[in-house]
Formats: structure tokens, sequence, C-alpha cells
């Protein structure tokens, strides 16, 4: 048979007020239990720790007795053990001990022995105070000895690097001399070519029926106008075959002249043929007093001349020239 389940009903208009006094109560019975627990605990804890305290005097009075009465013991016995040995030390000497005089003579002995170990003693700390100095010394001129060679190593270390600055300068100063023995040989092949021209001026004046090759420049086509600009200083040189031209467009006018200028190889047929500014690459050029100009000819032939054509900012043509390669250094 089950037992019916029990339902609580709270009827009225202060439920709420009821429910919120049980939970207090609750609440408040729950701590003094609490503080009742922790003040029995208390309590058990004070008294277990005084069993404790004084168990532990009881043992330490025990143990202090217990120490007094060895110590009258030990007393005791040294006492008896002191008057026993002045009694044997007497009978021995009074009886058949050595005579007291040797007594004091060795005493005396053994205290002169004392005295020489002392002065022995004394003498070896001196000694040893000595030796302290002269180790402090040494550690003076040791430290003096170390910053000294430390001052050395710097002073070698400002050397090496003024020896590599001075190498460094050696050696630019050696690559300035290789230029200008290199340029002084290049002057000396442009003497050498220069004076060649000069001796073969005669032989020109005297075969006035020579081609075109063999002439210094050839006949130049129509000009806008007078030439602006102009060619100077000219140098053709053959370095493996290959065709390298150096030469200087100079301004023959005092103001800034701007244009284009283009340097190719042509035959004798091709010498006078007019040439537009379409037809080659030209290179744009801006000069005040004059520009180096380099040009290199991988295929070419002595037969063929070369020529230099110019243009002015309008387009139109200011310098028209060629030059033979037949005397290519």
């Amino acid at each position: 048979m089950s037992t019916p389940d029990t339902s609580i009903y709270i009827v009225g208009t202060n439920r709420t007020w009821q429910i919120r006094a049980k939970t207090l109560k609750l609440i408040l019975t729950s701590t003094v239990l609490l503080l009742i627990g922790l003040a029995a605990a208390l309590l058990y804890q004070s008294i277990w720790h005084l069993q404790v305290v004084g168990g532990w005097e009881e043992r330490y009075a025990a143990e202090n007795e217990r120490n007094e009465k060895m110590r009258s013991v030990i007393e005791d016995l040294r006492e008896r053990v002191v008057d026993r040995g002045t009694l044997e030390m007497r009978q021995a000497i009074y009886s058949n001990g050595p005579d007291p005089e040797e007594l004091l003579q060795k005493n005396q002995r053994q205290q002169e022995t004392i005295e020489a170990q002392q002065l022995r003693i004394e003498q070896l700390q001196s000694e040893t105070n000595d030796q302290q100095v002269k180790l402090l010394e040494l550690d003076v001129q040791l430290t003096d000895e170390i910053a000294r060679y430390a001052s050395l190593q710097e002073s070698h270390q400002q050397l090496e690097i003024q020896r590599a600055i001075l190498q460094d300068n050696l050696t630019s100063l050696n690559e300035e001399l290789v230029q200008q023995q290199t340029q002084g040989a290049e002057l000396q092949k442009q003497i050498l070519s220069l004076q060649k021209q000069l001796a073969a001026i005669p032989k020109v004046v005297e075969k006035p029926t020579q081609t075109l090759a063999s002439t210094a420049t050839s006949r130049s086509p129509a000009l806008a106008g007078p030439s602006p600009v102009a060619i100077e200083k000219i140098q053709l040189n053959n370095r493996n075959g290959q065709l390298n031209v150096r030469f200087q467009l100079s301004n023959r006018d005092r103001k800034r002249q701007t244009g284009f200028l283009q340097t190719f190889l042509v035959y004798a047929d091709d010498a006078v043929t007019p040439v537009k500014i379409t037809d080659h690459f030209a290179d744009p050029f801006a000069i005040r007093n004059f520009k180096n100009v380099r040009a290199e000819f991988k295929n070419w032939d002595k037969n063929s001349l070369l020529r230099v054509v110019a243009w002015n900012a309008k387009k139109q043509r200011v310098y028209d020239k060629t030059f033979p390669l037949n005397k290519v250094n």
C-alpha cells in the first residue's frame, strides 16, 4: 500500500514573508551550530596544548636534575684523579725519581729550546712579511707591464690601420700610374699617327688624282647654312679587330647648341648621299663648349669611310663629313 503524497499549502496574504522567515531561521540556526563547533574545537586544542606543555616541563625538570647529578659525579672523579696524580708524582720525586737539579736543567734546556723556536718563528714571520712586500711590488710591476702592453697593442693596431690606409693609397697611386702610362702610350701612338700623317702630306700634294678613301675628308653635301659645330681631335683605333672612334663635338657659336648626331660607316659611293634624320637612329646632344663622343664598330673595312652627320633642333643638317679608315692605328 503506497503512502499518499503530502502537499503543504500556505493560505493567506503573507505566504512570501513566511517563506523568508523560515529561510532566515534556518540560516541563523546553522550559523549558531557552526560557532558552537568552532568553540568546542578551540577548547579541545587549548586543553591538549596545556597537557603537552606540562609533560614537556616535567621532562625538562627531570633532565636538569639528572644533569646536575652527573656533574657532581664528574667533579668528584676529577678531584680524586688530581689527588692521586699529585701523590704519585711526589712519591716518584722523593723515592726513586730523578734528581731535582736534573729536572731543573732539563726544564731550562726546554725553555731555551722554546725561546730559540720562538726566535726562529719571528724570523720566519719577518721573512714572510718581506716576501709579501716583494710580491706586492711585483704585482704593481706586473700591472704596469700589462698597461704598457695594452698601450703597445693599441699603438700596433693604429699602425696597422695606417699601414692599411697607406697600402690603399699606394694601390690607388699604382692604378693612376698605370692609367697615366696607358694614356701616355695612347698619346705616343697618336703622336706617331700624326707624324705619319704629316709625312704623308707631301705625297698627297704630288698625287692629286688619288681615290676618295685616301683623302682626309670627302666632299660634303650641301648644308642648311654655316655649321655651328665641328669635329676635333678625332681618334681611330683598331683593337682586336674592332674599330674604336673618339672625337670632340665642339661648339663654334656662343649660344648653346642642341640637336642630333649620328656616326656610321659608308662606302665612297654613299659618301655624298643625302641622309635624313629618319633614315638612321640619331643621338641627341646639348653642348655649351664641347662633348666627347665615342663609337664602336665590330664589322668594318679599311676601304670604307666614317661619316659623321649632325642636325640642329629643327632637324636641319648642319654638319656632314666623312673620314678615311685606310690609316687606322
